[in-house]
This record gives C-alpha cells, sequence and structure tokens, in this order.
C-alpha cells in the first residue's frame, strides 16, 4: 500500500473533474431532479483506494478521541436530524443518503492526504494539470457551438438551438456556453478560476524559467476558457483570487516578479483577445437587458425569496441536504394526453435552488444544524486560514451560486480549495515553531 499511495493520489486529482457515472433518474413533476439520482462515480473508487493506500485506519489513540471522533459525532448528530425530518419519505432519504455519502468520502479523502503530509505544490501542480485537457475541450466546444455527449466521460449532449442548454442570446444569436465534461458552464467557470490563479502562484514561484513560462500559457488558456463559459460568479472570483493572490506577494523572497509579469502578460494578452473578439456576447451577460438576462435574474431573485420563505417554514432543522427542491416543489399542472411525446414542451419552468450556498444551507439544516457546522468549522478553521486567496474565492462562489454545495463537481472544488488550505496551514504553523524536518510540503 506504501507503494502505490503517491501515485493512486495523484491519479485521483486527475479523475476528479470527469463526471462518468451510473445512475438511477429522478424527476420532479416533469423535470430531472439532479440531487434525486441515486449515482456512483467512477471516481469514487480511486478515493477508495487512496484512503485504502493511505491507511486512514492507522491513527493513534489519543488523536482518534481528541480530533477524529468527537468530530464526526456532530455529523452523525445531523444525519440522525436529517433522517427523522423525513418522516420516512422515500425520495428524501434517497436524496440525503446521497449527499452524505459524498461529503463523508471526500472528508475521508482530505483527511488522509493531509495525515499523509502530501506536498502542496505536488498537489496543485497535479490539479493544474487535470484542467489542461479540459480547458481545451472547452474552447474547442465554443469554437464548434456543440457538445458531444459521451457516457464514457460523463458529458451530456449540448446543442444551442434546444431549449434547456446554456446559451447566450445577443440579437438573433444563440451562443452556446463552454462545459468541459461539467455539468453546467457556471461550475466549469469556477473550476477554472481556482485553477487560473493556482497557475499563477506556481509559475511566480517556480525557480525554472521554462516552467515559468510554460505555467504562464497555461494561465493564458484557463482565462481564455474562463471567458467562454460566460460565468459572472467565476469571472469575478477570478478576480478576486488574483488580486488577493498579487496582494500577499508582497515582501516575499520566494516570489519570481519577472515571472509574474510573463504570467500577468500571458492572461491579459489572451484573455483581453478572447474578450475582445467575443466583446459583444460579454457586454450582454453584464447589461441584463437581453431576454435570457432578465430571465436569469428573476429567478435567482424568486429563488432566494422562495428559499427564505422556505427556511421560515422549517426553521429549526430544515429539510435535510438535496431535500429541498423536493419540498419546495409546488404543484404542477399535468400535461394533456399525447404531450410528453412532444420535445422542449414542459408545463412550468424546473424549481432549482436557491443561488446562495449559506441560505441553502440554512434551508438544509436549519438554525440547528447551523450551530453544529459553525462549532466544527471553528474547531478547524483558524484566522489565517480565512485569509487565504482560495478562501475568498470559495466565499464569492458560495455567495452568487449553489453548485458548491449541491453537485458532486462542485463538493470536489470545494474538497480540493480545503485541502490546499489546510496543508498550508500546516505547513505555516510548522515552519513557525522550526518543525519542518523530515516534512515534505515543498
Amino acid at each position: 500500500m506504501e507503494k502505490i499511495f503517491p501515485w493512486v493520489w495523484r491519479v485521483t486529482i486527475l479523475s476528479l473533474p470527469w463526471q462518468t457515472r451510473w445512475f438511477s433518474d429522478a424527476f420532479l413533476g416533469e423535470w430531472p431532479w439532479e440531487q434525486g439520482r441515486l449515482s456512483v462515480y467512477a471516481s469514487w473508487f480511486l478515493i477508495g483506494l487512496t484512503v485504502i493506500a493511505g491507511q486512514f485506519w492507522k491513527i493513534p489513540f489519543e488523536k482518534k478521541t481528541k480530533v477524529f471522533l468527537p468530530s464526526w459525532l456532530l455529523f452523525v448528530f445531523l444525519f440522525i436530524v436529517n433522517l427523522l425530518v423525513t418522516r420516512g419519505d422515500q425520495e428524501m432519504i434517497r436524496a440525503i443518503v446521497q449527499w452524505w455519502g459524498q461529503i463523508v468520502l471526500l472528508g475521508l479523502f482530505v483527511w488522509t492526504l493531509w495525515r499523509r503530509e502530501v506536498s502542496v505544490r505536488f498537489l496543485i501542480k497535479w490539479l493544474v494539470l487535470s484542467m489542461v485537457p479540459v480547458a481545451l475541450l472547452g474552447c474547442v466546444q465554443y469554437t464548434q457551438q456543440m457538445v458531444d455527449g459521451t457516457k464514457w466521460f460523463g458529458m451530456a449532449t449540448h446543442d444551442p438551438r434546444n431549449l434547456g442548454v446554456s446559451v447566450i442570446e445577443h440579437g438573433e444569436f444563440r451562443v452556446l456556453r463552454a462545459y468541459g465534461v461539467f455539468p453546467h458552464p457556471n461550475i466549469f467557470g469556477g473550476w477554472l478560476a481556482v485553477v487560473l490563479s493556482l497557475s499563477v502562484w506556481l509559475a511566480v514561484t517556480t525557480e525554472r524559467k521554462g516552467m515559468a513560462l510554460i505555467l504562464s500559457l497555461l494561465s493564458g488558456l484557463f482565462t481564455a476558457a474562463l471567458v467562454v463559459t460566460y460565468s459572472r460568479s467565476a469571472w469575478i472570483a477570478a478576480l478576486v483570487g488574483i488580486l488577493f493572490m498579487l496582494w500577499s506577494f508582497r515582501k516575499k523572497p520566494t516570489v519570481q516578479y519577472q515571472y509574474l509579469g510573463i504570467a500577468l502578460v500571458s492572461i491579459l494578452v489572451i484573455g483581453g483577445s478572447v474578450v475582445y473578439s467575443q466583446r459583444g456576447h460579454v457586454l450582454v451577460r453584464f447589461q441584463g437587458e437581453a431576454r435570457l438576462e432578465q430571465k436569469s435574474l428573476d429567478e435567482r431573485s424568486s429563488g432566494l425569496k422562495e428559499g427564505l420563505l422556505q427556511w421560515w417554514k422549517r426553521p429549526f432543522f430544515g429539510t435535510g441536504p438535496n431535500a429541498e427542491l423536493y419540498v419546495m416543489q409546488p404543484l404542477r399542472i399535468p400535461l394533456p394526453p399525447g404531450m410528453h411525446d412532444i420535445p422542449n414542451v414542459f408545463p412550468s419552468p424546473p424549481v432549482q435552488p436557491p443561488h446562495m450556498v449559506f441560505l441553502l444551507a440554512l434551508i438544509d439544516f436549519g438554525v440547528v444544524g447551523i450551530l453544529v457546522l459553525m462549532l466544527f468549522i471553528f474547531r478547524f478553521v483558524s484566522f489565517k486560514m480565512l485569509k487565504h486567496p482560495l478562501m475568498w474565492m470559495l466565499f464569492v462562489l458560495c455567495l452568487l451560486d449553489h453548485y458548491p454545495w449541491s453537485t458532486w463537481s462542485g463538493q470536489c472544488l470545494v474538497m480540493l480549495i480545503l485541502l490546499i488550505v489546510f496543508i498550508s496551514d500546516r505547513h505555516i504553523l510548522l515552519l513557525s515553531k522550526g518543525e519542518l524536518e523530515g516534512v515534505s510540503f515543498e
């Protein structure tokens, strides 16, 4: 197991963006219910193998009783409460178990890599590498204006001529937003924003000019792909992350400022070229006057209002994670006979989670659950960690969308951010104590 661990965790990082899975379908009214699908992702097997190879269970008894056991008891309490609020409803139980299964699996993965003292630099390198083919694929999709689906890579087919596909309407044009290998362009944009910031960090902290040039070009590639996702939340997160990272670079002797200049030039030239060539489509996202943009803003506003009303109905213990749409689903007007066979005909728009993780968590867990989560956060998250640029990016993504909480791909992104921050914080702590001997963080 010791011999395969250094390889299996790397392969696992490479597999996380890909959404290959086996699932049983679920519906709310006439629409697919993503959170209610019982899914098993291919990457789960690699995560499990990483946990086994990392010998997760070999933790000293004092650590089990002091840190590990009390923390898991908090989650066991929340899980039991979530099951009780379902009152035996099988659909709700299935959705809640799916969410908790994903969180537990990712938690074990984070704990294993943190405990095995995986190098934060190696971790970031493999994360950046994992998104290179995905970014290239996203650029190709935008150029071809088509996403060719394949079940082996977990990709659905997306044609901008069909309703329900994420597009930009600009005059007579319906412009397909890049999906990459993700379920939605916003999720693709969130991943790109994170790896863009990390690629800049790698470029300015490397000692090799050739590697700095390669990483700078990759930063330009990620910027180009980020632009064509047309994800406003990801654009803001990327800007916030890079600005905070630049601020953190001041007075640091390890920063190669000439490499920083190369990276920024790559981002500005390549990203600026894409923005200029697609300036009409980009401006549509900010003007908010086009039909789809107005519809998007209205849906977000109404989603927040409906979310607050839903929380008010269950203020203490919530609906349970993944079950909020099942509870929020209003009565649907059934389709007349024969209408089910007509493509793109639905009685009314689908219910969507509120586009804010903080509100969604409150709906799912209620006040009691949020207090328990805060106890867990205060136990493991230090003030220095909250100042990390990636944490600010995560805050922006959670403030403007729901996928970091409600989807597997979003949860993986959150897990990777927290893992990097946890390892970096541990590095700083040991450095301040002079205990770095034998620890391979860099």
